[in-house]
């Protein structure tokens, strides 16, 4: 049994199964209309604008924000999107990120003992974990290229020029993905530099590594110079904690997400590597030489992990999930500290067994949730390569459910707890149309990878109207008013998106929308209207205005300066096809003037069979003191 465990036969064996393992999870981020994430859209569509920044629909609207945190994954990207196009290159590029971790982990493995190589098997099973699902997709692919950057440098005692460069340039690669990868394995390498310095060459060796860190270094301090900067503007967020209960909590909540047969037994050995290193350290602890530079190593990227996990808060006033973002770190730098070379063949052929099993299920459910998200929206997911190119048009996606409302997103009892796979999914529309659209990491300098000037994009409703609309919502008419407010943005949007209720969707297409492309309660298209027409008879002394809404809503969509002499009349080419609501304000010797019969509000409401206004000025005496 041990030719088949050791040796080249071993290695194999174990690169077989990881391969194998990770197969579910390929065949679903490839197989896929695109992979559904939480913040991945919005990450995903910094990076593809940089990309077609030369094409003049994008450079007219946005601008290149030289963000080094994102130049990695960009790059990546990039490539791909020219030669396979965009949701393919999206899916691999994911897919090479996650699969970084367990190539971390074997080389990681394999340079305490050959015989520990198949720990990589939880690597995989940990692949694609919570940071994933939420769409981080910068930071993912960092912190599994640190991993692999320790396994690089753990190697060899003393480094050969080689793999000094390549060790730097590692470090910096990681960098350019997050700088959180950089600092995990500077610190690994430091103290294993530390721990086995060559004498005679202490100088040379410690200067040859802070100068190697150096860009690692510099790309964190730009980093959170810009998110400083976006604090010192006031430009801050919630601040959230944990209590202790939560963070422990957290191991299995937020580390992997779903199942629990997931992550306890990734923590299992993980707990078990952690208490091994911890306990021949302590035995040596009267001769630091003996200590194994390797495991000091670990344990101290372990140690960040555990104290960013205990002391982070959940938000920050300038990021949000911070500290779920560690939970990977302190478990992965741990599991590879379990000694299994120290088993007989057969019992490592025993465990071998039980890991790939857990491994291969892992991934099997990843992939059935992944399934599972996209069959139970299907309508939603199912336009893309359908739609027309819309090269610079605006876009304005609506997705009118509770996925949208921060109750949902607060939620820690749902197998992926904060994740709503529906909320940013409109931004991928965006890209696959080539259009300009909302809610997406454009905004702050130095951190993400492309800024808008704000050019085109018109005043965009802000996302809170879930819970009105969600699966509980709000009462029928105030249901009707949210959702004509929603629909009278397709006057400044040059298309829209809406996703909710069947119901809903057919009252927005009712104000007079072109369809594109159509589900249940989906559709891609563009507000048309219908014609109508304002008249305003009376008298009147001065300049005024005339304020166009929609009947139900009394959202302004249209401002039209009025002017002595009356009578006058306005065309509205697009009109709401259920009429209009129209608020006149001006001044009469004896009092402001108003429509006759106009409603508290001052607007006067017109509805179809007809949408022409007539409006006869009345005036309304001063309130008395």
């Amino acid at each position: 049994m041990e030719r088949w465990l050791d040796g080249p036969r071993g290695r194999v064996l174990t690169l077989a199964l990881c391969v194998a393992a990770l197969l579910p999870l390929w065949a679903s981020l490839l197989t896929l209309p695109v992979v559904p994430t939480h913040d991945g859209p919005k990450n995903l569509y910094a990076s593809h604008v940089l990309t077609h920044l030369g094409e003049a629909h994008y450079a007219e609207e946005y601008e290149a924000s030289f963000a080094p945190t994102t130049l990695a994954f960009t790059g990546l990207y990039g490539l791909l999107d020219r030669l396979i196009g965009w949701r393919l290159a999206y899916a691999v590029t994911i897919g090479v990120g996650v699969s970084l971790l367990p190539l971390g982990v074997y080389l990681i493995a394999r340079t305490f003992d050959a015989r520990r190589a198949p720990l990589a098997l939880l690597g995989v099973a940990a692949a694609y974990g919570w940071t994933s699902h939420m769409g981080f997709i910068n930071y993912v692919p960092s912190v599994s290229l640190g991993f692999v950057t320790i396994g690089v440098g753990l190697a060899a005692r003393q480094w050969s020029l080689r793999r000094e460069l390549g060790v730097y340039a590692l470090l910096t690669l990681c960098s350019l993905y997050h700088p959180v990868g950089a600092q995990i394995a500077a610190l690994s390498l430091f103290v294993f530099r530390f721990l086995n310095l060559t004498p005679g060459r202490v100088v040379r060796e410690l200067g040859a590594m802070v100068l190697g860190c150096m860009p690692a270094g510099l790309v964190t301090l730009l980093a959170n110079d810009a998110l400083n900067e976006q604090k010192a503007k006031g430009l801050t967020g919630l601040h959230l904690d944990l209590t202790l209960f939560e963070r422990l909590e957290g191991f299995t909540r937020w580390f992997l997400s779903g199942p629990l047969f997931r992550s306890v037994f990734v923590l299992a050995f993980a707990a078990l590597g952690l208490g091994v290193s911890l306990a021949r350290l302590g035995r040596g602890a009267r001769q630091p030489s003996a200590w194994d530079g390797r495991s000091v190593a670990l344990l101290a990227v372990a140690g960040f992990g555990i104290a960013g996990a205990m002391v982070a808060p959940m938000h920050s006033s300038v990021w949000q999930y911070m500290q779920p973002r560690f939970l990977p770190i302190a478990v992965m730098a741990s599991v590879v500290l379990v000694p299994i070379e120290a088993l007989t063949a057969a019992k490592r052929a025993v465990l071998i067994a039980a890991t790939f099993v857990h491994a291969l299920a892992s991934n099997v459910w990843v992939a059935g949730e992944h399934a599972r998200i996209v069959e139970r929206d299907r309508a939603a997911f199912s336009a893309f390569g359908a739609t027309h190119p819309a090269p610079g048009r605006t876009f304005l996606p609506i997705v009118a459910l509770t996925e949208t409302t921060y109750d949902f997103q607060s939620a820690r009892d749902r197998p992926i707890p904060h994740a709503s796979f529906l909320m940013n999914l409109g931004v991928l529309y965006a890209i696959d149309r080539q259009a300009i659209t909302p809610y997406t990491f454009t905004t702050i300098p130095g951190v993400h990878a492309v800024t808008t000037k704000n050019v085109r994009m018109p005043r965009t409703p802000k996302r809170d109207y879930g819970k009105l609309l969600g699966e509980i919502g709000a009462p029928a008419e105030q249901r009707t008013a949210e959702l004509v407010r929603l629909a009278s943005f397709g006057t400044v949007f040059d298309d829209v998106m809406f996703y909710g209720a069947e119901p809903d969707a057919v009252e927005v297409l009712s104000h007079g929308y072109e369809v594109e492309v159509r589900g249940e309660g989906f559709f891609i298209g563009r507000f048309v209207g219908c014609p109508g027409r304002i008249t305003v008879r009376g008298e009147m002394g001065t300049d005024g205005a005339v304020f166009v809404g929609w009947p139900g809503a009394h959202r302004i969509v249209e401002s039209i300066p009025l002017t002595p002499p009356l009578p006058r009349t306005f065309d509205i080419p697009r009109a709401s096809c259920k009429g209009l609501a129209v608020l006149v304000e001006g001044k009469a010797a004896n009092g402001d003037l108003r429509c006759g019969g106009a409603e508290a509000g001052g607007f006067f409401t017109q509805t179809p069979p007809t949408v022409e206004v007539v409006c006869d000025l009345e005036v309304t005496p001063p309130a008395k003191p």
